[in-house]
């Protein structure tokens, strides 16, 4: 699979890296959530369960969670290609910054920040059978933005048959690049930079910046014709099989609130 560079297109303004809040390190081996069970599995000695009346492919975490969670085993799994028999593709989106991204990243992984990529490359031109999992550094804010920014472009592309949408199987890894690092190197192509790297705060103050104009600009293109749609035509709902359940839940009215204000660091 070839890897994507691109260059984020915007008008740099100069930020205060100082006052930027830096990310929590202090994650516990046993804070990682188990896997939520499921009424309807196909059970295998060798590969963990595959939920069939969801409509997802990859078992998910039990996070509440406008998309669906999956733990770094389950990313490995897949990349092992125990899930092939269910998907064409999978498709790896990093939504880190590209210096993060030429640190280190997952084998196969595509660096794609900004929402106009991914519609060029997937919503314009959609593809059956295919598995989406974004992630940035810790999964906090980047990976989760751009996740479900993609899914409102997929509902709005597909506004005249709704609830169908192009890609139901998106999900986000827990724990971001970092959690999977340290698990998995194996699976990895070269090391580790973080974002807060002290070589690079010039650049990530700039990317930073870049990164909210992109998806503030893709919120404010989509709001613009769902404004004119009825009231069925909801802004942020989750996958699918979870979209009665989270469309007016707590965790999605906060995922509003993230996306519309300034997005902090990951």
């Amino acid at each position: 699979m070839r890897h994507v560079y691109r260059r984020m297109s915007c008008e740099i303004q100069s930020i205060d890296f100082a006052g930027i809040p830096r990310p929590n390190f202090d994650y516990e081996d046993d804070e990682v959530p188990d896997i939520h069970p499921s009424p309807n599995l196909i059970s295998s000695n060798s590969t963990p369960a595959f939920a069939v009346s969801s409509g997802l492919i990859l078992p998910t975490l039990n996070i509440v969670s406008p998309i669906p969670r999956i733990s770094p085993l389950i990313l490995s799994y897949a990349l092992e290609g125990k899930y092939d028999d269910y998907f064409d593709n999978l498709y790896i989106i990093d939504c880190r910054f590209e210096y993060e991204f030429n640190g280190g990243h997952i084998r196969n992984a595509f660096n794609l920040s900004s929402p106009d990529q991914l519609k060029e490359k997937f919503i314009d031109n959609p593809e059956p059978r295919a598995v989406f999992v974004f992630h940035c550094e810790f999964s906090h804010n980047r990976g989760p933005s751009i996740a479900q920014i993609f899914r409102e472009m997929d509902r709005f592309a597909n506004k005249s048959r709704h609830p169908a949408i192009y890609y139901p199987n998106v999900y986000i890894l827990e724990g971001g690049y970092r959690e999977f690092y340290n698990n998995f190197q194996d699976q990895c192509e070269g090391g580790y930079r973080p974002m807060i790297d002290p070589g690079y705060q010039s650049l990530c103050q700039r990317s930073m910046q870049c990164f909210r104009q992109n998806v503030q600009k893709a919120m404010k293109e989509m709001r613009k014709p769902l404004s004119r749609e009825t009231n069925s035509q909801h802004m942020f709902t989750s996958p699918i099989n979870f979209q009665e359940r989270y469309s007016n839940s707590p965790t999605t009215t906060r995922y509003r609130a993230k996306l519309v204000g300034a997005l902090k660091f990951d």
